[in-house]
């Protein structure tokens, strides 16, 4: 179900709750007949009677708080992939509870009419008030005889008082009237209040009070067992005299999608949901009371309430359920005890409960004049780097897209603002494109803008910036280097864009607040319209096979890494990216097929991979293939590299025993040190024309090369690589010229013989 099919069931909810205020059946009015405008009141007004069951979860609503909060932090849980959370979290998403909370409200009529049981009622108005939290206010009218009704902002009936008895009735009420009579005169009221038919509700009869003066009958519908939203309360004196009446009438049972519910297995969810944020820390990001973390002690928390229901979409068939839970904690303020509760809502249209963070928000860019003072070093070509401070004091900083000098800003350099205690924001332009090493590691940055032009975050960048909460990356990176986000501690929130290709190692490592959303048995990042961006991890590492999202862009660093039972994996057709380390020591991983959109496939990604025998890469866009990315894949028989490849990186086939025969691309330049080393079964090879540089050892070992073809004839130069000429800087200026116009014979006896330790360079 996508998030306009759960709108709709929202309005539909809505529309039939007016439909039964006016006794207009909405099954009788084609849904698309209804305005725009209507849908989406009506579609809150089915919100908020969902809400209503929820009430009896919260307390007393916070000091300093309006009526009802809005949304900082989504805590919707939803399987489904299309559900627009933002909508979702803007009708059903967490808020801070009141179990009442009257006003005046000045624009409401003095007098206002109904039909209630068959009778025209006038009465005049007394107040308003959110009920337990709902999105809608209440009205509360009075009539002269001392009844009361309480009407939505749509004309909905919500709740009927009789007026009250009188000392002489009470005293002669009599006795206690049998539960067969009770529901005799409930089921007579609820068929003329309502449209519907007792018939089709359970009734359940209580007692209340030691003098069991009230009868309670409650009729309500379930779903395999379990209460959902449809019910309607009666209160009766003990006589049958009525006292009050509610109703939540929601939704009609669907005639399929029956589904058991795990209520155990949900709570707990929720439980370790709450906990991984840590009670404290979630409490401190909900409540403005408690988020000055000097001024406030926490002395106690704990869950302790709970309220299911199961809501259904009348249209689709298929059941929500949602989870209210409330969290009470007692704190110290000034030496004062004081104890507060916040509710969570979480939903779910399957009973397993996830987390969806949205995307988070941006500094804005027009409150804050660019920083002077900063410090810039100047690249030579009319671009520069920012690399300090300097004489800027300010908290909100703001790099200028041109430095003093006239030179574009387009990087800040490594450790530029390390260990920074002063800014809290921090906004780059558009012509920044790469963030340096440490560039803002355990500095008291809280919110940071990237722009619209950042293409590299590097390594450490924001390594221990504690007071982030939320990072929105956009879709212009490529590359998030390792430990970029490592150790944040409040980081929950992180929005990834869907251009990234690489995502290194422990990006978000030892930040344990960051919110995945999980599919199937894998962790995901990603971003409001793509929650399943980037695969970070697995679940269980013993699987033996593995659906990826379809919509995974991103293969992060070691996502499969030591999955020693994997045998089967398909890759997605939008993948773009391949981590390092993705399928390191995938030692049952027999085959695999790369799409054709993946630009980049990171170091280490296949190494060890000792049971792969086929690799199959589509001519497509590949550009790269990371260092040791297939190195020891020994049964690795045939390998054929698309044209587009341009770069291998070091060792990238060392090991690969089986090996035979391998193609290189026409754009590949330089072929670095070991690439090939180690590759017993190789027999020939032909290297480029656009080849100049080819690294030391990058054929060591292949004892079974014989024939090497070079297309362009010409003398190349051999001498030790400059890396070694520490070790032996005798031989530093030892080189020797070879021919390239030899048989293919000749050229392999050069190239395997000549070769250890030494570098070959065109001239």
């Amino acid at each position: 179900m996508n998030g306009d099919s759960l709108f709709e069931a929202l309005s539909n909810v809505g529309a039939d709750l007016i439909d039964r205020a006016s006794e207009t059946p909405a099954a009788g009015r084609p849904k698309k007949a209804r305005h725009p405008l209507g849908r989406r009141l009506a579609a809150i007004a089915g919100c908020a009677c969902v809400l209503i069951v929820g009430a009896i979860l919260f307390a007393r609503f916070l000091p300093g708080h309006g009526n009802v909060s809005s949304s900082g932090l989504t805590l919707m849980a939803v399987d489904a992939d299309e559900i627009d959370v933002d909508e979702l979290n803007a009708k059903i998403g967490y808020t801070h509870w009141t179990e009442r909370n009257d006003y005046c409200d000045e624009a409401q009529p003095k007098y206002f009419e109904i039909e209630i049981l068959g009778e025209t009622v006038t009465g005049t108005y007394v107040r308003s008030f959110y009920r337990y939290g709902s999105l809608v206010p209440f009205h509360t009218y009075r009539v002269d005889d001392g009844s009361e009704f309480d009407i939505e902002p749509h004309g909905k009936l919500a709740q009927y008082s009789w007026p009250p008895m009188t000392a002489n009735e009470r005293r002669d009420a009599g006795e206690r009237i049998s539960d067969e009579e009770a529901v005799a005169i409930a089921r007579d009221l609820f068929e003329r209040l309502t449209p519907y038919h007792a018939d089709d509700y359970s009734i359940d009869v209580a007692a209340y009070y030691e003098t069991l003066e009230v009868i309670e009958i409650f009729f309500h519908k379930e779903m395999a067992g379990i209460p959902t939203a449809d019910w309607a309360r009666f209160y009766l004196y003990k006589n049958g005299r009525p006292i009050t009446f509610a109703s939540c009438a929601l939704n009609a049972i669907p005639k399929n999608g029956y589904r058991y519910f795990d209520y155990d297995a949900i709570d707990q969810e929720v439980v370790e949901y709450c906990n991984k944020q840590g009670l404290i820390n979630l409490i401190k990001s909900l409540d403005d009371n408690v988020s000055e973390l000097d001024e406030t002690e926490f002395v106690s928390v704990d869950f302790c309430d709970w309220t299911h229901m199961i809501t259904a979409d009348r249209y689709e068939g298929e059941p929500y359920v949602i989870v209210s839970v409330q969290i009470r904690y007692e704190t110290v303020r000034d030496g004062n005890a004081e104890e507060s509760r916040i509710g969570l809502t979480f939903v779910s249209p399957s009973g397993k409960i996830h987390a969806i963070p949205s995307d988070p928000a941006t500094p804005s860019k027009e409150l804050v004049e660019p920083s002077e003072g900063l410090t810039y070093a100047s690249n030579g070509d009319g671009t520069c780097s920012v690399t300090g401070i300097g004489t800027f004091t300010g908290k909100h900083l703001v790099i200028p897209d041109t430095s003093p000098d006239g030179d574009t800003v387009t990087s800040v350099a490594d450790n530029a603002f390390c260990r920074v205690d002063t800014i809290r924001s921090v906004v780059l332009p558009d012509t920044v494109k790469s963030i340096g090493r440490s560039s803002f590691a355990a500095c008291t940055l809280s919110e940071i803008d990237f722009g619209n032009g950042v293409e590299y975050i590097g390594p450490s960048a924001f390594n221990s910036a504690n007071y982030l909460t939320s990072v929105y990356i956009p879709d212009s990176v490529k590359t998030i280097d390792h430990g970029a986000f490592c150790w944040c501690a409040r980081l929950k929130n992180v929005s990834v864009g869907n251009g990234l290709i690489t995502l290194e190692q422990q990006a978000f490592a030892n930040s344990p607040g960051v919110l995945y959303t999980e599919y199937e048995n894998g962790l995901y990042l990603g971003n409001r319209s793509n929650p399943y961006s980037v695969l970070i991890d697995v679940v269980d590492d013993t699987c033996t096979s593995i659906a990826i999202h379809p919509g995974t862009k991103t293969l992060g660093s070691g996502a499969f890494n030591a999955c020693y039972n994997l045998t089967a994996v398909t890759l997605p057709d939008g993948l773009i990216g391949i981590g390092s380390f993705a399928f390191n020591l995938c030692r049952s991983l027999r085959s695999i097929v790369i799409p054709s959109g993946v630009v980049a496939i990171g170091f280490h990604a296949f190494y060890d991979c000792v049971s792969l025998e086929s690799v199959t890469l589509s001519d497509g866009i590949l550009l790269s293939i990371g260092e040791e990315a297939f190195a020891a894949c020994s049964r690795l028989a045939d390998f054929q590299l698309p044209s587009s490849v341009t770069e291998i990186g070091k060792g990238a086939f060392s090991g690969c025993q089986s090996l035979t025969s391998i193609t290189i691309p026409a754009g590949i330049t330089r072929i670095p040190r070991d690439a090939f080393g180690g590759c017993v079964s190789l027999t020939q090879i032909t290297i480029p024309a656009s080849v100049t540089y080819i690294g030391y050892c990058a054929f060591y070992r292949c004892d079974s090369l014989t024939a090497v073809t070079f297309e362009s004839n010409g003398n190349w130069t051999i001498r030790y690589d400059d890396d070694l000429i520490r070790v032996y800087p005798e031989f530093a200026d030892d080189e020797t010229t070879v021919s390239t116009g030899l048989s293919p014979a000749e050229n392999a006896e050069n190239l395997t013989q000549t070769y250890a330790f030494r570098v070959w360079e065109k001239n």
